[in-house]
Order: structure tokens, then sequence, then C-alpha cells
């Protein structure tokens, strides 16, 4: 995401030193002026330097300076894959509606990410409720179905919601879940503890809540209690299942829950 500012764009630089990045945001020619904001390469750029409660982070990689490198400002969530508050390292049981599992022949799952929750893992350095572009959806699988109970049509569907979402809100059938998802897949040859990696659409994220839908198609041989997911704790899966032929899609209606019993879900951003 991206914001034009007059004189240059301030984004997150490896300097963590405070003078350093100083002088790195100053004009060339001002050097010999200190602290007075008009000799900055932007004035937003200026601020930033001054403000570090809330434009620093406080620790760890993400505990950096701002630099201005004249290009447009950008801000927004850096690329990498974050884990969001509340997972377990437990998987459900081989019955329950959860990705992976074929015990039931096809599923449409539905879950809701909180704002708190989102920011409360791998991006808690970061202030609540900024965005950014998400490129994959990951789940850590344990003991997968075999080969002879793939491949499925995966459908995946995401929409954003308010900041003060819920956990145990439904995002199903809501009328502006993007479909991100949309092929033949196979995850047979995976084993024992797998990150199950869904390269998606591009999708951008607001900054608050975060409906996730997964719809499959029927396995295409009998069924088997495998497929095992690690889950979150707190709030409701909503979801659809049956033994019977066809395909759930990604803005499908549920009729079931389960509570404390979401797909522990990893976020990629780019």
């Amino acid at each position: 995401m991206g914001i034009n500012w007059e004189r240059g764009n301030v984004v997150k630089s490896p300097v963590t030193d405070q003078a350093e990045t100083e002088d790195d945001n100053r004009l060339p020619w001002d050097a010999y002026q200190t602290h007075n904001t008009t000799n900055y390469k932007s004035a937003h750029a200026f601020e930033m330097e001054y403000d570090h409660a809330n434009y620093t982070t406080p620790s760890g990689a993400n505990g950096m300076y701002w630099e201005n490198n004249n290009n447009g400002f950008i801000s927004g969530i850096a690329a990498g894959t974050y884990t969001t508050s509340g997972h377990t390292t437990s998987s459900l049981g081989t019955t329950s509606a959860q990705v992976g599992n074929t015990y039931w022949r096809r599923y449409l799952l539905a879950w809701t990410l909180s704002q708190a929750e989102i920011f409360g893992g791998g991006l808690s350095g970061y202030t609540a409720g900024i965005g950014g572009t998400i490129s994959a959806l990951s789940f850590y699988i344990s003991n997968p179905p075999g080969s002879a109970y793939q491949p499925q049509t995966t459908e995946i569907g995401l929409v954003n919601l308010a900041a003060g979402t819920t956990g145990t809100t439904n995002p199903a059938a809501n009328a502006s879940l993007v479909r991100v998802f949309d092929a033949s897949v196979n995850l047979s040859s995976a084993s024992g503890l797998t990150a199950y990696n869904f390269n998606i659409t591009n999708f951008t994220y607001t900054g608050g809540a975060l409906g996730i839908t997964f719809a499959l198609s029927q396995c295409p041989t009998n069924y088997t209690s495998d497929g095992q997911s690690y889950y979150m704790n707190g709030g409701t899966t909503f979801y659809a299942r049956t033994d019977g032929a066809g395909a759930y899609t990604y803005n499908g209606s549920t009729t079931n829950t389960n509570t404390n019993q979401r797909p522990a879900t990893w976020l990629t951003f780019v």
C-alpha cells in the first residue's frame, strides 16, 4: 500500500541507530541543520523519527527506525509469514470438521480471525489496524489422508470484517467474500506434521478482522478418519459436511458449529 508524499518515502530501515537514521533522512544540503522539519525529505519522515512510541516497534527484527528512500511513502505489514495468537500445538480428533480431514467426504469450513488475534501473534510489533497484502494461507496437519482420497477441488474465500468482529462470527455466505483460491489439490504426499500452504490470489487485508472459508469437493474414494490439524483456542468453526457427491463453494452456507476448534492459520504477506 502506498501514499505519495511531496518530498519522499519513508520505509523501515535495517539501521537501528537513531543518529544514523537522522542523517539518512535529512536532505544532503541541510546536514548542518538539525531537528528542523523543513530540512527532512518529508515532514512525515521527521514526525516518524521523533515519535518512536508510535512508529517503531519494541524489539527484534521489527525494532527499527524509519528511513526515507525518495520513492513515495510506503507503509503496511512487511513481507513474511505470521502466526496469530491463540494457537495450540495439539491436533483435533480424527473425526472433527477441520482442514485436511476426510472423515466426511467433503466439507465447507468457515471461521473468523479477530483483529486482536491477528495482531497478537507474529504481528504483535505492529499497531493494530495496519493493512497489507496476503499472498498465502498455511495450516499444520498431522496424519494426512493417503493418495486414494486425493485430489479434491478446493476453494478458499476471504473477507475483511470490522475491527470489533470476534472469533465467534460466521463469515459463510457473506456477500463480500472474495474467492482467492480455486484448484484441484493433491496433498497426499505430505507426511507427519506438515504445513499445507495455499498460494492465493493476492488479497488486500484492511487491518480489521478476517473471515475465511474453506470448501472442498467430494474426495474420490469413500472416507477415512485421517487428517488432523492444529487448532486455536476460543471462537467457533462453522461448517457443513456430507458424504454426498458434488462440491461445496467458498460462499456457501453452513449448518453446524464447533467451539474452540478453529483451524490454526498462518498468514503470509508480500
